[in-house]
């Protein structure tokens, strides 16, 4: 037996509105407390992206490879003191930034341009400064000490 009235019958008790069991409201237990599925914590919905096609910020963060483009910049204002050997891994840091940039993993895309133009420079200017004899000094340095 159904406590919904039939729809059979048009005859309809009380103010002439069908009756149906409760108020229409949530039945929550004695408690007052509602129960939700599984582990007690409230179901969201799709955590995906929201209606404006942004991100919800549940997915990956943005800033987790920041690290490379501020060691290429880092390495290429070390360029001045250290010269080559601060520009090679200025330049390889500089290069993966740009990609994680790309790839929405980090933001700073900038400082990675920099280092990146900072370690291409120290590299060509040690290049011409070797082509134009720039050891003969140190070597000849070198000899004179002995």
């Amino acid at each position: 037996m159904s406590n919904y009235p039939d729809p059979s019958n048009p005859q309809v008790p009380g103010n002439g509105m069908p009756q149906y069991p409760g108020n229409g409201m949530p039945q929550y237990p004695a408690n007052g407390t509602p129960q939700y599925p599984g582990n007690g914590v409230p179901q969201f919905p799709d955590q995906g992206l929201n209606p404006y096609g942004m991100p919800n910020g549940f997915g990956p963060n943005p800033t987790e490879k920041n690290w490379m483009g501020i060691t290429a910049l880092v390495c290429g204002c070390l360029v001045l003191l250290c010269g080559l050997f601060t520009g090679i891994p200025a330049i390889i840091f500089g290069a993966m930034g740009m990609n994680a940039a790309g790839r929405g993993e980090a933001t700073n895309r900038g400082m990675a341009i920099a280092g990146l133009v900072l370690g291409v420079i120290s590299v060509v200017m040690t290049i011409i400064w070797i082509a134009l004899g720039g050891f003969d000094g140190v070597f000849d340095s070198v000899n004179n000490a002995k």
